[in-house]
């Protein structure tokens, strides 16, 4: 099992590894939410979270699963506000409103 922590600032998101799969030598990722295109959020059993970068790469990341407790639900939906705060400012109020009602 791998195990990652991620934290959300104004600067962007940070994805710190915790615990990776035996052999797997992935360095923690700083992303900047001026390097962010878009995002997708993939469901079916095993989820997929994509993250797409003005350059191209595309960084994916599984989650849950039928067995597996994570707090991804909540990291989405602070990520989901954090992106339109930084990315599309002029859309945060009409969000926000959504959010709340």
């Amino acid at each position: 099992m791998a195990k990652t922590e991620w934290s959300l600032d104004e600067d962007g998101i940070t994805i710190k590894w915790i615990m990776q799969y035996y052999g797997n030598t992935s360095e923690d990722l700083n992303i900047k939410w001026t390097e962010i295109e878009k995002y997708k959020d993939l469901s079916g059993g095993y989820y997929l979270f994509k993250i797409y970068l003005k350059n191209g790469d595309v960084i994916k990341f599984g989650h849950g699963g039928m067995f597996l407790i994570c707090d991804f639900n909540k990291f989405y939906d602070r990520f989901e506000e954090m992106f339109i705060m930084n990315k599309h400012p002029e859309q945060w109020a009409k969000y926000y409103k959504k959010k709340v009602s």
